[in-house]
């Protein structure tokens, strides 16, 4: 069974839902919210550090994490039924609680921590947060490569995407007619291409390459973050969506950019 940990209660496991009824990801998970930011994840997970290696430490770190909730259902599992962790949290760099700097630490020894989704787990970041996902022009968006948006403005950035965004809700990727079924589905490869497209040039690797998440946060911290106050806009889940098939897959289900 596959355990998926998000920031929040209600967008990401929205989403999630969509891609399953869709056909691009197998069911068979488990869902816990986290319902707090990156930074208290950190401090979760430095607690546990040293501890018992693997998905027990997981598993305990959110048990603890919900034990006010007895209803969520992380108290239902068992460490032995888990076969792979993956975390999804916004990036939140216009965190208050630490300086830019102290932040920018912190996440490259979180990503080096949660880098394996065999152990403790693998966490994927969006930048800056989850709504990026709706932060593109009709697909395929030729320019969505060049997007990026200032630390200091994201508190604005749920209501920027939302006017941003060519489609004026998340009906594009969640549908709510089955006529449009297919429409939504190619809707969901032209997203991960094109997100994977613009994380491999930013790290300069090709798409046959293993993209790791620390990987990427440093390129936005060397070419974005610290030169110049911004990020460069991408949303985790179609990050994920192309990590987690193989080439033969990702041809089937359009998410390919082999030629």
């Amino acid at each position: 069974m596959i355990l998926l940990v998000f920031e929040g209660k209600k967008r990401e496991p929205e989403l999630f839902a969509a891609i399953e009824r869709l056909g691009l990801f197998k069911p068979g998970r488990i869902i816990c919210s986290f319902c707090s930011d990156i930074q208290s994840l950190y401090k979760r997970v430095k607690e546990l550090e040293g501890g018992v290696e693997g998905a027990a430490d997981m598993v305990q770190l959110l048990q603890v994490a919900r034990r006010d909730y007895p209803d969520d259902p992380i108290h239902s599992v068992t460490s032995d039924r888990i076969s792979e962790i993956y975390l999804f949290f916004d990036c939140d760099l216009h965190n208050r609680r630490y300086s830019l700097d102290e932040q920018k630490v912190r996440l490259v020894e979180l990503l080096s921590l949660l880098g394996d989704e065999l152990e403790y787990g693998k966490l994927y970041v969006s930048y800056p947060m989850i709504e990026a996902i709706r932060y593109t022009g009709m697909l395929p968006d030729a320019d969505f490569g060049n997007y990026h948006f200032p630390i200091l403005d994201c508190k604005s950035f749920k209501d920027r995407a939302d006017k941003f965004s060519a489609y004026s809700s998340l009906d594009f990727l969640i549908p709510q007619d089955e006529r449009k079924r297919d429409e939504v589905r190619s809707n969901w490869s032209l997203l991960v291409r094109q997100h994977r497209v613009k994380a491999q040039r930013l790290c300069e690797v090709s798409a046959k390459e293993h993209l790791t998440q620390k990987k990427l946060f440093e390129a936005q911290r060397d070419k974005h973050i610290t030169p110049n106050g911004e990020v460069a806009i991408l949303a985790s889940i179609p990050l994920f969506l192309y990590d987690y098939f193989n080439e033969e897959k990702r041809k089937e289900l359009g998410f390919s950019l082999e030629e």
